[in-house]
């Protein structure tokens, strides 16, 4: 079997393969709290990987065309990570650069072994895939789907537990107030971690293809009982004791749901029969020329990486990160009481910096609300933006859209923001006047409107062109109710606006 110096050549070119792509993927497991598993799946499968590549059978030399493979494999992988740095939440590159960084994989198995074993390795190799969120095709879907069903469901229990509760899409009313059933409290992080463990499991186990099927099943059974209960469970908590107490048990209630599955997994899969598995068949220890040819194609494979690195690192550092650029603020002197943003809207919008303010009327100036908001990061951020546009969100919590009417133009000595203007119709039936843009201050450009995940592409390829790390985008919306004609209110705008932002 491979020993001493040979294996420690055969992980250094596998290193060389998946360090760089597991630092770009670790920005997604760090932010997104549906993929903190992803930090335990590279762990799991080189444990794995070190328990069982001992029963494979090699072969008695390097495979062919395995060079080439390592070769096409590494070009993509180079392709993949140097737009994965300017968008390092885009799951279709993050599935690309996983997908090359598995060819290489093989490629750099074959080479060393012959094609046999690398095709005994695929399965290990496939593992990976956990560690990345699950594509946006399917996805919503299913989280549309399960949220859903979770609001349906919660409402007509508390009903039945005699506080009434009516549904309205995902938002479920009772009488202390609505609370929203959002993508994470589907399930679907649940989900996601239940679909990790059980393969995970079955292969540790060795429970085989239908055992593990399985338990799969048996997990995402558990998963959505247990999100189905903790949304039931929090209803009441709102409806009996307000939003106050909901707020304080309900990261512990996920938490617990999650644990409970994962131990009912975990047990099962403990229970249940394994599969023997046949003994093992070392092949001969390789002599000296194949330890010398082995660290030759470890060291330029370490070198090429490192290379391409290196390009990545001037492409994006030498970048006009320091143009000239237009973003906004909240005036300093535009007084006015600082108006808190809820932690639900937040964690929605998923904005970098947010602030508000609000003024009461007074002599000609109506009372008013404004806020502003800036995002940087990828632009997987950018989805509160398009969240947030007022014609989306408003109809929300019930307002009516009656008219978009002229925009309002504002013109700095430095700049000029070019803004949109609504009239909607509130619940209360006032007349509510909504002036409203979205600013992306690198391009001094009006941020495109209906913009959304779906319309990121070409933005996402541009930004690898401009050499932009990061978004600087900026929201600006400003509200007033008050019976007025569109003429009148776009005038009062046009006065107000200067005194509450200005450029920076």
């Amino acid at each position: 079997m491979m020993g001493g110096p040979a294996i420690w050549w055969w992980w250094a070119g596998l290193a060389a393969i998946w360090l760089p792509v597991f630092g770009r993927l670790s920005e997604v497991w760090r932010i997104d709290e549906e993929m903190r598993h992803g930090w335990l799946v590279p762990i799991l499968v080189a444990y794995m990987a070190w328990e069982r590549v001992a029963q494979f059978r090699r072969g008695s030399g390097p495979g062919r065309g395995a060079v080439a493979v390592v070769l096409g494999g590494l070009m993509g992988l180079g392709l993949s990570l140097w737009v994965l740095v300017a968008n390092p939440l885009w799951p279709t590159m993050m599935w690309a650069t996983v997908g090359f960084g598995a060819v290489t994989t093989l490629g750099w198995i074959a080479g060393m072994h012959g094609w046999g074993m690398a095709r005994q390795c695929v399965p290990l190799v496939a593992l990976l895939f956990l560690a990345l969120p699950w594509p946006t095709k399917v996805q919503k879907p299913v989280t549309l789907g399960l949220a859903q069903m979770n609001a349906h469901v919660a409402a007509e229990v508390v009903s039945a537990q005699g506080y009434p509760a009516a549904v309205h899409g995902r938002v479920i009313e009772v009488g202390a107030g609505i609370v929203g059933v959002e993508e994470a409290c589907s399930g679907i992080r649940s989900l996601q971690a239940v679909t990790m463990a059980a393969i995970f499991l079955a292969a540790l186990f060795q429970l085989g293809w239908r055992r593990g099927l399985g338990l799969l099943a048996a997990g995402w059974l558990v998963a959505v009982l247990g999100n189905l209960i903790r949304t039931c469970f929090l209803v009441h908590t709102l409806a009996k004791s307000g939003h106050e107490r909901m707020n304080a048990v309900h990261d512990a209630a996920g938490n617990g749901v999650l644990l409970v599955t994962l131990g009912v997994m975990a047990a099962a899969a403990w229970l249940l029969p394994t599969r023997v598995m046949g003994v093992a068949r070392p092949s001969a220890t390789p002599g000296s020329d194949s330890f010398r040819r082995l660290g030759r194609w470890a060291a330029a494979l370490v070198a090429v990486v490192a290379l391409s690195q290196c390009a990545i690192w001037w492409w994006y550092g030498s970048g006009p990160a320091n143009q000239a650029r237009t973003g906004w603020k909240l005036a300093d002197d535009a007084g006015g009481n600082p108006e808190a943003i809820p932690a639900e809207a937040a964690d929605l919008l998923n904005y970098t910096v947010g602030a508000g303010r609000s003024w009461l009327a007074q002599g000609d100036d109506p009372a008013r609300l404004a806020f502003l908001f800036h995002w940087d990061g990828d632009l997987m951020f950018l989805n509160g933006a398009a969240l947030h546009d007022p014609t989306l969100c408003l109809p929300g919590i019930g307002s009516q859209l009656e008219s978009e009417i002229k925009g309002v133009a504002l013109d700095w000595p430095t700049a000029s923001l070019p803004l949109r203007a609504y009239r909607f119709r509130t619940r209360a039936g006032r007349t509510q006047f909504v002036f409203f843009q979205v600013w992306d201050a690198f391009r001094a450009e009006v941020w495109p409107q209906g913009r959304s995940e779906e319309g990121f592409g070409a933005a996402r390829w541009q930004r690898v062109l401009d050499r932009r790390r990061s978004s600087d985008v900026y929201q600006l919306i400003m509200v007033f109710e008050e019976e007025l004609t569109d003429e009148q209110a776009i005038a009062r705008a046009e006065r107000l606006m200067p005194r509450i932002f200005s450029p920076i």
